[in-house]
């Protein structure tokens, strides 16, 4: 199988796993990982009221390199005020301590229902969970569609 995915390039380790977000049974959470890390680009909604997600990676994308972005569908995390901007913030904060970087190094993105707050609790430990399971493999790179 030919790998067409984020891990065909050199450095990059991503997974994917179900992390109860999605009551499908289908993956919910999915991590990214460039252990030397990368410069990064991004373009963001134009909505004027983003998500807490959109709001930090906003932020973060400043940073001199982007070590890792973890993703959650399922929930937008938008609508949720400062409770949703903590959640997106500790998403960041748990999977840099895992990689052993900044968190301002680490990108969020989430998407799914508005206005319900994040079981954080859930992702916390997938993220810790997915962090084990990172590896260059094709179908790790496809986390995304699965």
């Amino acid at each position: 199988m030919a790998n067409n995915t984020i891990t065909a390039a050199k450095g990059f380790l991503a997974t994917g796993m179900h992390c109860g977000i999605k009551k499908s049974g289908k993956y919910d959470l999915g991590l990214l990982l460039c252990p030397g890390g990368a410069k990064a680009a991004a373009v963001f909604t134009t909505n004027e009221l983003p998500s807490a997600a959109v709001q930090v990676s906003k932020k973060h994308i400043k940073s001199n390199k982007i070590f890792a972005v973890v993703v959650n569908s399922g929930n937008a995390n938008a609508c949720t005020g400062q409770a949703g901007m903590k959640n997106a913030i500790k998403m960041c904060s748990e999977t840099a301590g895992l990689i052993e970087t900044d968190p301002h190094n680490v990108l969020v993105a989430s998407t799914g229902i508005i206005g319900k707050q994040l079981p954080i609790k859930k992702i916390k430990t997938c993220v810790a969970t997915a962090a084990t399971r990172l590896n260059s493999t094709a179908s790790a790179g496809l986390f995304a569609i699965a």
